[in-house]
């Protein structure tokens, strides 16, 4: 239906039960811990975005690092969103190794890559080698006006790493931070994202309990 469509959209943008931008990322597991000790919220995770490139190309590639076990948890997906391995299999995978992605599909397709194969990628100065875990996003049909990527959000897909892989490329890569929040039951929403928005540092709070 199209409330159903609208809901699973607006779940999507906001990408858990309430998500919080940071203004830097100077301190972000500290500005989540904070967040955790909010009445009302159930656990946090932090969510870090940056952009690499294919080596001797102009692509630009997004990619956003995740801890694999508790973003599963926390984070809003459908599970078409993922191919090649379920979700589960795919982070499970990146949990066990740092030089794993999730690999956005139309980025695979271009690039021929099925899962086990590895993917080279330039992130600032660094140039890294990566095994292919799973795909994310939709298969795209450009024969369609339906070009089911910007369902959610007008955004295209992106490519996912582990937590472990980011930390030692942390001081070379622009990195905006957002941290995804999940609520406990029968927990107002709107007063959570009150009082999150009194924590310094947070920039811009969105809560499914507001849109």
């Amino acid at each position: 239906s199209e409330q159903d469509y609208v809901l699973r959209r607006v779940k999507a943008e906001v990408g858990a039960d309430i998500s919080v931008q940071l203004t830097s990322a100077t301190n972000a597991s500290g500005i989540a811990n904070a967040i955790e000790n909010v009445s009302g919220v159930a656990s946090a995770t932090l969510e870090y975005s940056f952009s690499s490139t294919l080596p001797s190309q102009y692509t630009t590639v997004q990619v956003r690092a995740v801890d694999p076990a508790e973003w599963l948890t926390i984070a809003y997906y459908e599970s078409e969103w993922f191919s090649g391995n379920d979700a589960a299999t795919a982070f499970y995978q990146m949990a066990t190794s740092n030089q794993t992605i999730v690999l956005e599909r139309s980025l695979a397709r271009s690039l021929e890559k099925e899962v086990g194969d590895s993917v080279t990628l330039t992130f600032g100065d660094s140039t890294r080698q990566l095994t292919v875990v799973g795909f994310f996003g939709f298969e795209v049909n450009p024969q369609s006006y339906y070009t089911s990527p910007y369902e959610y959000g007008g955004a295209t897909f992106w490519s996912y790493v582990p937590i472990g892989f980011y930390e030692p490329l942390r001081s070379s890569l622009a990195t905006s931070v957002r941290i995804l929040v999940r609520l406990e039951s029968d927990t107002s929403g709107k007063s959570v994202a009150t009082a999150i928005r009194n924590l310094d540092k947070t920039s811009y709070v969105r809560s499914l309990a507001e849109e």
